[in-house]
């Protein structure tokens, strides 16, 4: 029997909804090292006791600095994480300027730092400039300071500029940090100078 000419074709399926695309291994590292980051300064800032009444960090009370500030930055590097898959340059500057101003109180974020960097530059063209901004300014002038150390080590006299740490420095030992940070300028001069598009 053929089909009556009335008939309606039967209704194609509904299409499954879209699954949104998932975090890819590198983010959710990012993620998990920033969690675990968090929760460690968090507890250290904390547990730390003791200040003297004239002690500070950053120019602030120390009991402010550690039981205060430490967690609202430890959660502004957390949010930079979370947010960074949307807003790439965004959450990196979250991230890295909350790690770098909890540096005193630990440097548990610092590999979510890394690992959420290297994420951002590979994805995002203005993340990646930001970066290595980041990365150079800092790393010429600690590399000028410590270049100049080294002269003031060798000629054995104070040069005018110099921290007082730095001038002149007892062992050698104190230049290992100054001088390691002009490959990480040379590393941010690299970003700066990328032309290539990240990867999509």
């Amino acid at each position: 029997m053929t089909p009556s000419s009335g008939a309606r074709p039967a209704a194609a399926p509904a299409a499954a909804p879209a699954r949104p695309p998932r975090r890819d291994w590198l983010l959710r590292l990012t993620l998990v090292a920033a969690v675990l980051g968090a929760v460690l300064t968090v507890l250290e800032g904390a547990l730390r006791s003791g200040f003297g009444p004239y002690a500070t960090v950053l120019g602030l009370p120390a009991s402010a600095y550690y039981q205060v500030l430490i967690p609202l930055l430890a959660l502004v590097a957390l949010a930079g994480s979370l947010i960074l898959d949307k807003q790439p340059l965004v959450g990196l500057l979250l991230l890295i300027g909350g790690t770098m101003l909890v540096l005193p109180g630990g440097g548990y974020l610092i590999p979510a730092a890394v690992l959420g960097g290297a994420w951002a530059a590979w994805r995002h063209s203005a993340a990646r400039t930001a970066l290595g901004l980041v990365l150079l300014i800092p790393g010429v002038v600690a590399g000028y300071y410590g270049l100049a150390a080294a002269v003031a080590r060798i000629s054995g006299s104070a040069l005018p500029g110099l921290p007082p740490s730095l001038s002149p420095p007892t062992h050698w030992g104190q230049l290992t940090m100054p001088l390691a940070m002009l490959l990480v300028a040379w590393l941010g001069a690299v970003l700066l100078m990328s032309r290539e598009s990240p990867a999509a």
